[in-house]
């Protein structure tokens, strides 16, 4: 089966006050990094040979706790600690909005306060949750983008 060598670029804006976030990143679950964001501003590059077909890019974010949003008392969140996920470029192509609308989010819904999380949330790049986004695309990429962008 062929495979085609594709390259990928994952920025992801880190907001902390105090600890400072950690995400995975796997490509169809295989772990690719497991780092600490400590810029505000981190980019991630990697290439893989992927053969046609389905794939998926996940990016777990993990270890934040309760102290690490912090509420006034008119319930306002005055720190918190979070990711965004900015832009995934493959092979060059930014996807832009797709990072959001083809994407989904699910939170680790074992951790206490995370029970009444819907499963499975759709529409946005900034987490705030311990939880697991995932962007499903295709092989060959050019014809996901053409069809997609």
């Amino acid at each position: 089966m062929d495979q085609e060598s594709i390259e990928f670029k994952i920025i992801i804006k880190a907001v902390w006050w105090d600890k400072k976030p950690k995400v995975k990143i796997y490509l169809d679950q295989e772990l690719i990094d497991d780092l600490t964001l400590d810029q505000e501003f981190n980019e991630i590059n990697f290439t893989k040979a992927l053969s046609d077909g389905d794939h998926s890019i996940q990016i777990e974010y993990y270890d934040k706790d309760n102290k690490q949003t912090v509420i006034n008392d008119l319930g306002e969140i005055t720190k918190d600690q979070l990711i965004d996920i900015k832009d995934i470029i493959i092979d060059g192509v930014q996807l832009g909005f797709l990072v959001w609308s083809k994407s989904y989010f699910e939170p680790n819904k074992s951790i206490k306060g995370y029970e009444n999380l819907e499963s499975k949330m759709t529409n946005f790049a900034t987490i705030g949750y311990n939880g697991t986004y995932t962007l499903p695309f295709q092989v060959p990429t050019y014809i996901w983008l053409l069809e997609n962008l």
